[in-house]
Parts: C-alpha cells; sequence; structure tokens
C-alpha cells in the first residue's frame, strides 16, 4: 500500500532493526515523499513490539526511498523510556532530559560593546564539518549549541545592570587536545576582575561557571594564555600569563540570564 505525504515529519531511523540518529537539517523544509507501508514488524529482544501513538493507537513503520521509519514515541514506548518534545529547540528527548537552561540571550547574538568575537551555533555550520568537529566539540567529546572565542584583546558587552548571571562552560577544543600550553578565563565587571577560572591544559575537563552580573554595567571577557609550554615552568615558579585570541579555547553555550 503507498500514500502521498507532504510536509511529512522523519522520526527515527531504522536500518536492519538497528536505530541510529541522523543530522537535523538547518531550516525547516517541506518535502513530497512516497510512503510505502508492508505490514513491517518490529521485533525487540525476540518479542515483537506492539506500537502505539500517544492515544493508544497502533501506528505501522513506514518505508521512504528504501529506509524504513518509525514514530519516536511508539519507539520509545516499545522500549520503556520516556519521550518529550521542546518545541523551542526542536528537540525529541529519549530517555532522560538534559536539556541546559535557556538563558535571557545567547553571547553571540549580542552586540560587542567594544571588540569583536569569533561566535557561531551549531545550526550556521556543516554536520560533521571542520567547525563542528573541532570548535564546536570540546577535548571530551561533548558538543555545544553554539561556541565564541575572542578575537581582539579588549572585547566587551554593555549590560547596564539588566542581567543577574553569565554563565557557560570553559573548554579546550578537540582540535587542540594535547597543547602544552595553559589557559584561563577572566571576566571583568566595570574594570574588576569579578572571575578566573582555573587554568585548562591538555587533560583538562571542560569548566562549567556561572558570574554574578547583576551589579554590571559594563562586562568584558579574556582569555589568556601561558607565555611559553608548561614544561618550562618549574613546579613551584608562577605562570606568566598573556591575553591571547584566536586560540583553540572557547566558551561554550555562553549566555545572559536575567
Amino acid at each position: 500500500m503507498k500514500k502521498e505525504l507532504k510536509g511529512f515529519v522523519v522520526g527515527v531511523v531504522l536500518a536492519s532493526l538497528v536505530v541510529s540518529a541522523i543530522p537535523t537539517m538547518a531550516e525547516r523544509v517541506s518535502k513530497s515523499a512516497e510512503l510505502v507501508y508492508n505490514n513491517i514488524k518490529v521485533v525487540i529482544d525476540g518479542k515483537q513490539a506492539d506500537l502505539k501513538d500517544a492515544q493508544g493507537n497502533t501506528v505501522e513503520p513506514f518505508i521512504v526511498e528504501g529506509t524504513t521509519y518509525l514514530p519516536v514515541r511508539a519507539v520509545a514506548n516499545a522500549l520503556n523510556k520516556a519521550v518529550s518534545w521542546d518545541g523551542a529547540t526542536q528537540t525529541v528527548y529519549l530517555g532522560k532530559n538534559e536539556e541546559i537552561e535557556q538563558p535571557s540571550v545567547w553571547l553571540k547574538d549580542l552586540e560587542t560593546f567594544t571588540g569583536n568575537v569569533n561566535a557561531k551555533s551549531a545550526d550556521e555550520i556543516e554536520f560533521g564539518g571542520s567547525d563542528y568537529n573541532y570548535y564546536l566539540t570540546d577535548n571530551t567529546g561533548n558538543v555545544y549549541k553554539s561556541y565564541m572565542n575572542t578575537q581582539s584583546e579588549n572585547v566587551s558587552y554593555l549590560l547596564d545592570y539588566k542581567y543577574s548571571k553569565f554563565g557557560g562552560m570553559f573548554y579546550l577544543s578537540k582540535n587542540d587536545k594535547s597543547t602544552e600550553y595553559g589557559y584561563r578565563l577572566l571576566v571583568y565587571g566595570d574594570g574588576k576582575v569579578i572571575y578566573h577560572s582555573k587554568m585548562i591544559t591538555a587533560g583538562s575537563k571542560p569548566i562549567d561557571f556561572n558570574v554574578n552580573v547583576s551589579n554590571v554595567s559594563t562586562m568584558k571577557i579574556e582569555i589568556q594564555q601561558t607565555n611559553s609550554p608548561l614544561k618550562y615552568y618549574s613546579e613551584d615558579e608562577e605562570y606568566n600569563w598573556r591575553t591571547q585570541n584566536y586560540t583553540n579555547v572557547f566558551i561554550g553555550n555562553a549566555g545572559l540570564y536575567e
């Protein structure tokens, strides 16, 4: 049996009865496709699954151009997994929902007061491309919704006391996971240091930070690097730091919260 459907939403891809993840498209599109229903059965751990939707109605897998598709909720129910939908981010969650808190504004979208930054979101870059793998992905394999780093020494934002906190993840990129240098993040509020991170280097995990900016009019961010590779410092010697731009050290999911 064949049916024509416009603007259908693809659920989970099933190939040889193994569910695999597929990249989502960066923008919404509508397509016409021929759906083939052929009494497809799904067997989980030797038992045929009874696939049902949220209302308890039986649903049937279908084939599009040789690929079998299953409804997400039916698969989740069959696997005894919770399923939830976040319309704001167009994300389906199976099992534990570890959705990050949504900021009032992503820092990448806020105009700088002074200086320039390199900032992109995941939906702006090619899935699996160099930006995705080496800048959006940290040295532990985590992938962020957005990344940014500084492109000039004096990068600041005019907050005018509108926000309560500045948060994100300070991380070493996958591309530079074997660096010989050390890096740290400094945040200034109206000229005074209000946060400085621990040093990150090869083998360091990303640093989750939250900075109180409720009394800040102008916020400045600065990424610093050691003047020399760490092997040239003795164990009890203090590190010398310099402001460093265009590094492979980034702030992931940087945002301001009211």
